[in-house]
């Protein structure tokens, strides 16, 4: 099994390289597209990545299928590439303004959570 390998230790460039892959395969639909959940099981896959990326090609399929399952996500791929980032801003956002769902038409919703202020 490819998990008994141990994890490949990338240099800056590799891993560089090995996460401009994975955002190009989440981009391409060629291989999410059709619902192929194992896409990391063909070899073409690998076989393209490295030659797209050379500095891949020293390490086997499965070297590769082993860093793919052990990466650590970095935080500016979390705020960029998923939903935490636009929720994160927002809130942010909201927070500096002062902003206030009460403030809205959705206030009547809000009931109890929204209190009256008396001038």
């Amino acid at each position: 099994s490819f998990m008994s390998l141990p994890e490949p230790q990338f240099s800056p460039d590799e891993d560089k390289a090995f996460r401009e892959v994975l955002k190009g395969l989440q981009k391409d639909g060629t291989t999410t597209t059709n619902n192929d959940l194992r896409w990391f099981d063909r070899s073409d896959v690998w076989t393209e990545a490295k030659a797209s990326y050379p500095v891949l090609s020293s390490y086997t399929d499965a070297q590769l299928k082993r860093a793919y399952f052990g990466q650590k996500t970095s935080l500016v791929d979390v705020l960029l590439y998923t939903p935490v980032g636009p929720v994160f801003a927002l809130n942010i956002l909201a927070w500096y303004f002062h902003f206030s769902w009460c403030d809205t038409p959705f206030s009547s919703f809000l009931g109890a959570s929204c209190s009256v202020v008396s001038t």
